[in-house]
């Protein structure tokens, strides 16, 4: 796995002018497809509390289930569920007529949940159990959209028809290679050995063999899990109708030893929960007459939990016993030297107490950390019974090494600094990326009462929640509800490939504007623009007048951006939206709108565009028929339902809320390379922001100071023939799909150049090309920001214009020699034979420079390497296409351009001199041949020449 950090960005910055010979599709930097689905597994190291007190006998405890009794008739032919973090109270009761969260136990597919226990083997994990956590889906068939595919478990009742007598299955299944599936189901495809696969029919599984060589299993599974079907939140807890049946309604009390108690309550979890790797702690005796028997040790290092280690964590934890004192803050300060990978302190000692330290997880007296390189967190589950005794002995160290302050200390304990120092800090610097851990805590029976209040605030301070647990129940019920929101969160980080935000800035004023995009291994990516303000210091600072940028040059975590809403960045994590592009921003507001304006193009060229409807777009391409040829839908496909998408509907029900008339989170699509253009329309207009985005649209923003609406979004029907791969989303390991990805570019004329753009003497042109998204450049009339109108637009097929290759290049408004209205300087564009590796060949498009006008798009001038007797023509030895924005200079001071310069995919610097009002007299030179014939000197221009005239001695240099 790779880990692009910000230091990786800066080196792609310098190298950005000037690429050896690479694909030119930056997009893979973004999406990695390595194999590291089952390396993002949640780590999770339990501190247990062996101290004396849980010796306590517990008079009132629960009877413990026995799966051999039949609490439910026949041991009940249900399973039932509960998704995400439920207390056990709220589990579903079989004898209530009106629960609905049950399926057929004959169509369980989660193989997983169905292997022998290893305490009994005549009883499968789920029965002896009773319960089985980890991501879980079923299977639903489509309706109207042929995209059959693996969906959450039901949350609403409403969608339990949905369900039906549908198949189960769980991502513990794929990080098992394991490929059985419901050996007992009535239909024939949910017996079908195989792993979840989401495709245009109705076979839930990819058929494989379950007598296959692992190697073959390895890889289907593999293939699966970087499918992404799970992991989005979909965490669940399958609960057999015989266990809910004795939870409900034959639960006895007996009397038992706390220790007891928490020993079965883990192991039972621990089996049931395949998805997490676990660890143990226990505490050192802490004598008050001794100085070397500290804090805690590691008794079971983080392992992923194969059979072999499950059953060697489970042996471990039968054999603790009830002896010491209780070093809470001793112990967490030891288990942050384990994910540290620091030296060891308190984890050799212990004297003869047992079991003893897990030495093999350590290396010349340094712990050997379980951490990965770019992992976002693992967690720590503090178990407890009281408050912590002898546990001050590390105080002074505490605050040497982790700079902790008296004011830290809370109930005179430093346990929620160390807490929050492992939350909020790089706990493992020497790896890739930041590295955090979660802090959960449980009071473990009535004796944890004393310690409520610091338990409770290490949590808040540690990112995780506190639980008081009173009896055997409600400890079971907290670390299921730990373990599911672990799942949950986990799955969120590793969605895709690299959880990695890029974003482009615009400055005006005392504003910058961050355009941000998520990158995903499917065609649909998010974006969102952000916005900052500038202080008279020229610091960047956030909402509430902080730093917004921390060291290495991004936007802080803890960062308000200025259009958030301050609730939004209270609920957050980090207290800020930062550099999260699913948080605040344009995003939030637009998600959050009661109406957006949509348009598309009028039926004639040009004109004021039109709101998008059924009808609009129809007359937009022409007719009914084209415009499904275009999408490229079958006919059993609703045309209605691809435009309500266009409008942003959540039409599949993305989200699986049950809800399809909400907005989508996605419907600001991503900025790759679209920089974000502000323009001030003075009073009145306020300021306006441009950005295109991959999804086919050109969005405008009102910045109205401390919130932002969007005044329309401009759907290009050139994009059509996207539309099916966007809404469809299937996993394609990158970015397929590529919209209005060029950068904008305007002309402004303010003709009383009072800062105020009134009509109609005031004109604002916007101009922009689409890069991958296409051979075209479009034109809007933007005067009135409100009522947008379309310009022109010219493509490869329009005459004169057959050498224009991908329109990469961002238009350049100036004046020429010769013309008294407004041009645009457009290089010729980028042709994809230079995505291939290998040295460049040459190219067949892109090898020109074409002059517009810009009111119309008329050509003025081209310079071209195709032959050509036609006046308006200057022809150029160019054997490469040229794909950036061009360099002007004046070099007479006449405010018009005389001059400019070109780069090429072949390494060749061009200059074009435009002497005079004659365009017969103008000329290309070149000037610089800088590539060559070998992957050495094969060299790439994909930047801009800087140019530096000097008037003085009459020298440019560049």
């Amino acid at each position: 796995m790779t880990c692009h950090g910000w230091a990786a960005w800066i080196g792609l910055i310098l190298l950005n002018g000037a690429c050896s010979s690479t694909s030119a599709d930056d997009t893979d930097l973004y999406v990695s497809t390595g194999n590291d689905s089952i390396q993002n597994r949640p780590q999770v190291l339990i501190v247990f509390d062996n101290s004396g007190s849980m010796a306590t006998e517990e008079a009132v405890a629960i009877e413990p289930f026995d799966p051999s009794f039949d609490y439910a008739p026949n041991g009940g032919d249900k399973i039932y569920y509960v998704r995400g973090t439920v207390a056990i109270d709220d589990y579903p009761d079989p004898r209530d007529p009106s629960e609905w969260r049950h399926f057929f136990a004959n169509n369980n597919a989660c193989a997983q949940s169905l292997i022998a226990h290893p305490a009994d083997a005549t009883f499968s994990l789920l029965d002896y159990e009773g319960r089985f956590t980890s991501n879980l889906r079923f299977f639903k068939r489509a309706n109207s959209r042929p995209n059959n595919k693996w969906e959450k478990l039901p949350q609403q009742k409403r969608d339990k028809e949905a369900m039906g007598r549908s198949v189960i299955d769980c991502k513990a299944d794929l990080e098992a290679a394991n490929p059985n599936n419901a050996p007992m189901a009535s239909n024939n495809k949910y017996r079908q050995s195989g792993f979840p696969q989401n495709q245009e029919n109705d076979a839930p599984f990819n058929v494989i063999s379950a007598g296959a060589d692992q190697s073959a299993l390895e890889a289907a599974a593999e293939a699966a899990l970087n499918s992404r079907i799970f992991g989005q939140n979909d965490s669940a807890t399958l609960l057999t109708e015989n266990y809910l049946t004795y939870l409900h309604h034959f639960r006895t009390e007996t009397s038992r030893q706390r220790i007891d108690i928490a020993r079965d309550t883990i192991i039972s979890l621990i089996n049931a929960t395949p998805g997490v790797d676990f660890g143990l702690q226990v505490f050192n005796f802490n004598s008050s007459w001794r100085d070397d028997d500290d804090g805690g040790r590691i008794i079971a290092g983080v392992r992923e939990m194969s059979a072999t280690n499950r059953a060697a964590l489970v042996m471990t934890i039968n054999g603790l016993a009830a002896t010491t004192w209780t070093p809470l803050c001793e112990s967490l300060f030891e288990a942050y030297r384990y994910f540290a990978g620091d030296r060891v302190l308190g984890g050799f000692n212990g004297g003869s107490l047992a079991p003893p330290a897990d030495t093999s997880i350590m290396n010349n007296s340094r712990y050997q950390s379980p951490m990965r390189s770019c992992q976002k967190q693992s967690y720590i589950i503090v178990i407890t019974d009281g408050e912590p005794t002898y546990d001050n002995d590390y105080d002074s160290l505490l605050r040497s090494e982790l700079s902790l302050k008296t004011s830290d200390r809370f109930d005179d304990s430093y346990l929620p600094g160390v807490a929050e120092w492992m939350q909020t800090r790089d706990v493992n610097p020497d790896l890739l990326g930041q590295q955090n851990i979660v802090t959960y805590t449980i009071g473990f029976s009535q004796g944890a009462d004393d310690a409520a209040d610091l338990l409770a605030e290490t949590a808040t301070r540690g990112g995780g929640q506190y639980y008081a647990a009173s009896d055997a129940l409600a400890l079971q019920g907290s670390l299921q509800q730990i373990f599911s929101e672990i799942l949950a969160v986990n799955a969120t980080f590793t969605a895709p490939a690299i959880a990695a935000n890029s974003y482009d800035r615009t400055q005006t004023l005392d504003a910058i504007y961050y355009a941000m995009f998520l990158p995903s291994d499917r065609p649909r990516w998010t974006g969102n623009l952000k916005k900052l303000r500038i202080n008279s210091d020229g610091r960047v600072m956030d909402k509430i007048d902080r730093s917004a940028i921390n060291r290495e040059g991004a936007i802080a975590d803890t960062a308000c951006t200025i259009w958030t809403s301050l609730n939004t960045c209270t609920r957050a994590s980090s207290g800020g939206d930062g550099n999260e592009v699913l948080l605040g921003g344009a995003l939030e507001a637009t998600v959050t709108a009661t109406d957006r304006r949509i348009l598309t193009n009028p039926q004639s060229e040009a004109g004021t565009l039109v709101a998008l409807n059924e009808n609009t777009l129809i007359r937009a391409v022409g007719e009914e028929s084209t415009l499904l040829d275009l999408i490229g839908a079958p006919e059993e496909e609703s045309l209605t339902g691809y435009i309500n998408w266009l409008r942003g509907l959540d039409v599949d029900d993305d989200d699986e809320n049950g809800d399809t008339t909400a907005l989508r989170n996605d419907v600001i699509g991503d900025p790759l390379h679209s920089k974000p253009l502000a323009l001030s329309y003075g009073e009145g207009g306020g300021t306006r922001v441009l950005m295109g985005t991959n999804h086919g649209y050109l969005h405008m923003f009102h910045d109205q100071g401390e919130s932002v609406t969007e005044s329309w979004a401009y759907y290009l029907p050139e994009m059509l023939p996207t539309l099916r791969e966007l809404r469809l989303n299937a996993q394609t390991g990158g970015h397929t799909v590529y919209g209005v990805d060029g950068a904008v570019s305007a002309w402004v004329m303010d003709a009383d150049a009072d800062g105020n753009i009134e009509r109609p003497d005031d004109k604002v042109w916007a101009f922009f090309g689409l890069r991958r998204g296409g051979r075209a450049y479009f034109a809007l009339d933007i005067s009135d920001p409100d009522a947008p109108k379309r310009m022109w637009s010219v493509d490869h097929t329009d005459p004169g214009m057959g050498e224009l290759g991908q329109s990469w290049s961002e238009p350049v408004v100036t004046r020429v020699p010769g013309i008294d209205a407004p041009v645009i300087i457009i290089a010729g564009g980028y042709d994809s034979n230079k995505d291939s590796t290998g040295v460049g060949t040459p190219d067949s498009m892109g090898r020109a420079v074409f002059i517009l006008d810009a009111e119309s798009g008329d050509i003025v001038h081209r310079f071209t390497a195709t032959e050509s007797t036609t006046i308006g023509v200057t022809q150029f030895p160019a054997t490469d296409s040229l794909a950036t924005k061009v360099s002007i200079m004046d070099t007479d001071g006449d405010s018009v351009t005389d001059r400019f310069y070109a780069v090429d995919t072949g390494g060749n610097v061009w200059r074009f001199d435009l002497p005079d009002d004659d365009s017969a007299h103008w000329s290309v030179f070149h000037f610089a041949e800088l590539g060559g014939d070998t992957l050495a000197t094969d060299r790439r221009f994909f930047g801009e020449v800087s140019v530096a005239p000097s008037s003085f001695e009459r020298v440019e240099a560049i």
